[in-house]
């Protein structure tokens, strides 16, 4: 750093920049003040001096809010300098890093300090997935909310920035919440425009039922005792002020509903008991299949989530609308604990039709007659 004004040593920076010997790439919802940390530290150099040349001191107590839980506000001059210092762009750090800015007017580059609040989505990232952007000092990012707190490529948990003694572990005991993460990020590639409803559907059932505390003759839950026994598999994992047994331990049931609702978003109207909608009795059967269901006559009580949610009827005489529909042999099927396969329900109904992944207009239906009166 070369300075242009010698005599006038406190004023950092009023100073002329260069780049940095060694260049540190971001992390995407990486925390500014991470980001001038893990900067600072590839190329020995005090945070504290690398923010005064960014920006002027803003009186005492900077020593302690570096080392507390702050973040620092900027204005745009400030990230233009940050560009400078770092080698990467002002587009590429505006985008991928988490700014808060300061709306100043003059041309003078500025900064605050901010408290940070307890987040639950403020995380350190994966240690391996930091050592390859250039930098070994712990990061802090932002989670959106859409991510989870894994690492996926390294199959791990992630740890909570607000504790050292918080590690990362493996989720090799628990590789069905792996295989549930990776299924989500194809669903969300593929139902882009219903993904975010679907997953809060599914959510909203499966909170419902984790807070249910209801037996079935004594019997426990089938579903319930699954998240207990995936959360013992898991009982090394911290979970902080993450909260990584109401995120992770119900995932695979989480994104199992959320396929269903992306195939079928019929099923979702389910509770509005409309004439065109799925029946409460065909919903239930279409669960039983998504989540594996080794009990399925367990949901078949007033008191259930799934009830409550589907607003079924309490007697089972007004489940089913029609005669001809295979609803009573759904529900009969269920009572024995046993799931009817598809050809079963043909049989037992000639007008029996797998529902569709999309509602049938006038439209198809009218396409549809005429296509089978042709035949």
């Amino acid at each position: 750093m070369t300075t242009r004004f010698p005599s006038d040593d406190k004023r950092y920076w009023r100073r002329t920049l260069r780049q940095l010997p060694l260049r540190v790439a971001p992390i995407r919802g990486e925390l500014l003040v991470s980001y001038i940390r893990r900067l600072a530290s590839a190329n020995r150099v005090e945070t504290k001096l690398l923010l005064r040349h960014l920006a002027g001191h803003n009186g005492s107590g900077e020593q302690a809010q570096l080392t507390a839980s702050h973040d620092v506000a900027i204005n745009l001059p400030v990230l233009a300098r940050l560009a400078l210092l770092s080698g990467c762009p002002e587009a590429v750090l505006s985008t991928t890093l988490s700014i808060r800015w300061l709306h100043a007017p003059d041309e003078e580059p500025r900064r605050a300090w901010l408290p940070l609040a307890k987040e639950p989505r403020l995380i350190r990232p994966c240690s391996r997935c930091t050592a390859r952007h250039g930098s070994t000092t712990p990061a802090v990012v932002r989670l959106d909310e859409q991510q989870l707190p894994i690492c996926m490529k390294h199959d791990r948990t992630l740890a909570s920035y607000r504790t050292d003694q918080e590690r990362e572990h493996p989720l090799a005991p628990a590789p069905e919440i792996l295989t549930a993460a990776r299924r989500l990020q194809i669903l969300r590639r593929r139902h882009h425009r219903s993904i975010n409803q679907a997953l809060d559907v599914a959510s909203t059932i499966i909170h419902g039922w984790q807070n249910w505390s209801g037996q079935n003759k004594g019997r426990p839950d089938i579903i319930r005792t699954r998240w207990r026994d995936r959360a013992a598999r898991l009982a090394n994992v911290p979970y902080g002020v993450i909260q990584l047994q109401d995120t992770i331990t119900r995932l695979p049931e989480i994104v199992a509903v959320t396929a269903l609702f992306c195939w079928n978003p019929a099923l979702m109207l389910t509770p509005r008991g409309e004439p065109d909608d799925p029946s409460p009795i065909q919903f239930l059967l279409h669960i039983t299949r998504s989540l594996d269901h080794s009990a399925p006559s367990q949901m078949l009580r007033s008191a259930h989530p799934l009830f409550r949610w589907a607003n079924v009827p309490i007697a089972p005489d007004f489940w089913w609308r029609a005669t001809t529909e295979p609803d009573k042999t759904i529900y009969l099927a269920l009572t024995a604990d046993q799931v009817p396969s598809d050809d079963e329900l043909a049989k037992a109904s000639s007008t029996y039709r797998r529902l569709r992944s999309t509602r049938s207009t006038p439209h198809h239906r009218k396409a549809q007659n005429n296509w089978a009166s042709s035949d």
